[in-house]
C-alpha cells in the first residue's frame, strides 16, 4: 500500500520508541490500529515499511506492507474506509496491491528517494550573516557527496537483502 503522511501529527514517530512518551501517535501504530479495524482482524497484525522515519518526518509516499488472512476483495473500498479515519488529512492512502507472503517493503523496494528540508528557526541567529555562514557550512559538507555513490549498509544493520545497498546523494 502507497502511503502519505503529515509528520507534526505523528510526534512519537514511525514505530513505538520507549524514550518517547506512550500516548505519542505513531505512524506505525497509528495505521495498524485502522487497518485491522477496516479489515475487521481482531489480533495481532504484521505492518512494515520501506524506511524508518523520525518524530515529525513527513512521507510523500512511503510503501507499506502488511499481511491480512483475509482476501479484500475491493481495494478501492479499503482505501476509502482507511482514508475515512483521518479526516483532518494527517495520513493518506493512495493505492493498494495484492504481493505474494514473501514480499517485505523494506527488502522489496528497488529505489528509494529522500528530500531533506532542514528548519532554521529565525529566533537563533541574530542576522542574516549567521544564517548565512550556516548555509555556507552545509552546502561545503554536503557538497562533497553529491553525484558520489555511497553504501547504505552500514546504517541498515546488515538486514538489507537488496541486489545492491549503493545509492546515489543529488543535490
Amino acid at each position: 500500500m502507497m502511503v502519505s503522511y503529515d509528520g507534526h501529527s505523528f510526534p512519537g514517530g514511525y514505530e513505538i520508541n520507549p524514550s518517547f512518551p506512550p500516548d505519542n501517535p505513531t505512524v506505525q501504530g497509528t495505521l495498524t490500529d485502522h487497518i485491522k479495524n477496516v479489515a475487521g482482524i481482531p489480533n495481532k497484525l504484521w505492518v512494515a515499511t520501506a524506511g524508518r522515519t523520525d518524530a515529525k518526518v513527513s512521507a510523500k509516499g512511503a510503501l507499506v506492507s502488511f499481511a491480512a488472512r483475509e482476501h479484500i476483495a475491493d481495494h478501492n473500498s479499503f482505501i476509502d474506509e482507511l482514508n475515512n479515519c483521518f479526516p483532518g488529512g494527517e495520513m493518506k492512502m493512495h493505492g493498494i496491491q495484492e504481493v505474494d507472503s514473501s514480499f517485505h517493503a523494506s527488502f522489496g523496494t528497488t529505489a528509494r528517494e529522500y528530500i531533506y528540508i532542514l528548519p532554521v528557526l529565525k529566533s537563533e541567529f541574530n542576522d542574516f550573516g549567521q544564517l548565512q555562514d550556516l548555509a555556507d557550512v552545509s552546502d561545503t559538507l554536503l557538497s562533497a557527496v553529491v553525484g558520489e555513490e555511497l553504501d547504505y549498509l552500514g546504517i541498515s544493520a546488515g538486514k538489507v537483502k537488496t541486489a545492491t545497498t549503493l545509492c546515489k546523494f543529488e543535490n
